[in-house]
């Protein structure tokens, strides 16, 4: 059984780089918070998350390899638990993190349920159903990983349709007049592109990629 080398990332090595996700996003949060409400502090915080982890998911998939068993996979490199692609699952399981703590303080101390909380609790369950198995490498076969790390790439891009949403809440308090109709109008239209596009298009050619792969992918 072909296994990952040592130069794959210990689990605490992860763990540190998914802490420091969280801690930048708890940062950026706070920061934001100063001069923005709370509603318009997590559209930007999540609007750069996005923009982030899409730009590198985007980056993994232009680099993509043909693969005989599931159609492209990721290059080495990139492949590589520390290289940027991985490191960006872990970052983004940080950001995750930060916001599941979020809404515990929200709802434990100031005795308030923020907005679409229990959406956002099922989505980062999945979340780290998903991250996990492509973050924490050692002692797993390379061709898993390598088949899971290009699925979950090719999954992240779906980011992108998040960049618009966020756009799309932030400028409903934006410039008046007919500017501000345009620049809302081309946000939605931009939306209503992307998620086509790199949700429904996209997520149909990773689930593809994942049934392809099932061989070697427990």
């Amino acid at each position: 059984v072909c296994s990952v080398d040592d130069s794959e990332p210990t689990a605490v090595e992860h763990v540190r780089t998914i802490a420091a996700g969280t801690a930048c996003s708890g940062i950026a949060y706070g920061l934001c918070r100063l001069l923005l409400s709370s509603d318009h502090t997590e559209d930007a915080v999540d609007m750069v998350h996005s923009l982030a982890t899409s730009c590198t998911a985007l980056y993994g998939y232009a680099n993509m390899e043909p693969n005989s068993m599931y159609t492209r996979s990721l290059p080495a490199r990139l492949a590589s638990g520390r290289g940027p692609v991985v490191r960006m699952f872990a970052l983004s399981l940080g950001y995750f993190a930060a916001d599941l703590i979020k809404i515990a303080v929200d709802v434990l101390v100031r005795g308030k349920f923020p907005n679409l909380w229990a959406g956002r609790l099922a989505h980062h369950t999945i979340q780290l159903g998903a991250n996990w198995p492509g973050i924490f490498g050692r002692g797993k076969p390379a061709a898993q990983l390598l088949a899971w790390r290009s699925g979950l790439c090719m999954a992240y891009m779906a980011e992108v349709s998040s960049i618009f949403l966020r756009l799309s809440n932030l400028l409903r308090h934006g410039p008046a007049g007919m500017r501000g109709l345009r620049l809302r109008k081309a946000a939605n239209w931009a939306l209503v592109l992307s998620f086509f596009g790199s949700r429904i298009v996209n997520f149909a050619a990773a689930i593809s990629m994942f049934v392809q792969a099932k061989p070697v992918i427990p």
